[in-house]
């Protein structure tokens, strides 16, 4: 885990929590360079502690958007668990197909 920068400019976050997740793919690093583009920090998980410590540990200005992969979400646990946390603005699912 990369160690997030402290500063008050940073209010809009992507957290992107997936079990698969492979940053070194290059498809995955050309959505996560998108999705940089669009927001001031990114950051992926694959261990959902070290996820939640990340969220839970933001100030309350900043604004957390979390991106699943379905497979990861599949048991509900981890939904009901990411959605309770303070900083969370929006959840979103993502789902790929195995054929793109």
């Amino acid at each position: 885990m990369t160690t997030f920068p402290r500063t008050a400019e940073i209010r809009r976050i992507i957290v992107w929590f997936d079990t698969q997740l492979d940053v070194v793919d290059v498809t995955m690093k050309r959505s996560l360079s998108r999705l940089q583009s669009v927001y001031e920090y990114v950051e992926p998980f694959i261990n959902i502690d070290q996820c939640v410590d990340f969220i839970t540990n933001l100030d309350d200005n900043n604004e957390s958007t979390i991106v699943i992969d379905d497979t990861s979400s599949s048991d509900g646990h981890i939904l009901a668990l990411i959605q309770s946390l303070h900083s969370v603005k929006a959840i979103y699912i993502l789902i790929l197909s195995k054929e793109q």
